[in-house]
């Protein structure tokens, strides 16, 4: 998935924003930490593009590992439980939600390691063909790019539905 992590994480901060309103967190802040955890395990281009030498997929990277974002996860969701003060721990669960989610959404058609650090097997619901010598021109050319189109009109329809009421 390329295009839609951001959108991703808008549905998710407008299906979470009640569920956390007992925490004073606010719509901005909660809408930031889903965005920003929407993206966050793509933060690994910034070492892919400098120091990886792009060698390896960025999947490879521990960015990219479930395990490690369902134990953020459950640390955060542990943390909300136990806090008084719940508004950094309810965005903690927010950001890490989104991160996984992020993973979630990867596994169509990009190669996520579910097993690592344990076992390395990439696994993807879709195989895009190697047609061009360039994985990004493959997937925008695969019928899987459209599955994009999903979070992105999901999104777009809550945009447009808070819009009329006001």
């Amino acid at each position: 998935m390329i295009l839609g992590h951001l959108p991703a994480g808008y549905v998710v901060a407008k299906r979470l924003h009640r569920r956390f309103a007992d925490s004073s967190v606010s719509w901005r802040a909660l809408l930031l930490a889903s965005l920003l955890g929407a993206v966050a395990p793509d933060f690994d281009f910034l070492y892919y593009y400098t120091f990886g030498q792009q060698r390896y997929h960025h999947h490879a990277y521990v960015t990219h590992y479930p395990l490690f974002w369902g134990a953020l996860l459950l640390g955060a969701i542990v943390s909300h439980r136990l806090a008084r003060d719940r508004l950094w721990a309810s965005l903690g669960v927010v950001f890490t939600f989104n991160a996984f989610i992020h993973l979630c959404l990867d596994s169509f058609a990009g190669s996520i390691r579910w097993l690592a650090p344990f076992a390395y097997e990439p696994y993807s619901l879709l195989i895009v063909p190697h047609m061009t010598g360039s994985r990004r021109l493959d997937y925008l050319q695969h019928w899987s790019f459209w599955l994009e189109l999903m979070p992105i009109s999901w999104a777009l329809w809550l945009y447009w539905r808070e819009r009329q009421r006001h």
